[in-house]
């Protein structure tokens, strides 16, 4: 089953709390292309949803998760949202883990 707050599950069943949140974030002055994000939301919940076996997920990779040592990642902690589903899931933290220009040889 896909973890809490619905990580690992298809994106698709993310979508109904977008348009609120989406409306406060402009509000807010949080989002200065809201065109732009709302185009790349929209191509996600576009693309097909893992048809693969469901693929353990760590569910909350982020900076504060990993363990470096020398600059070089060592570890990751905290598995509290340890679950199953799309693995593109994890793909998430590669945004804020990784320096400039790394992203594309991850």
């Amino acid at each position: 089953p896909a973890g809490r707050f619905g990580r690992g599950a298809p994106l698709a069943g993310a979508a109904d709390g977008l348009p609120h949140g989406f409306t406060e974030a402009v509000e807010k002055g949080l989002l200065t292309e809201p065109d732009a994000v709302r185009a790349v939301w929209e191509d996600a919940l576009a693309a097909p949803a893992w048809d693969g076996p469901a693929l353990w997920l760590h569910g909350d990779l982020h900076p504060a998760n990993v363990v470096t040592t020398d600059g070089v990642l060592s570890g990751v902690i905290d598995f509290g949202d340890l679950c199953t589903g799309d693995p593109a899931c994890d793909l998430a933290g590669a945004w804020s883990i990784l320096p400039d220009g790394a992203l594309g040889s991850f």
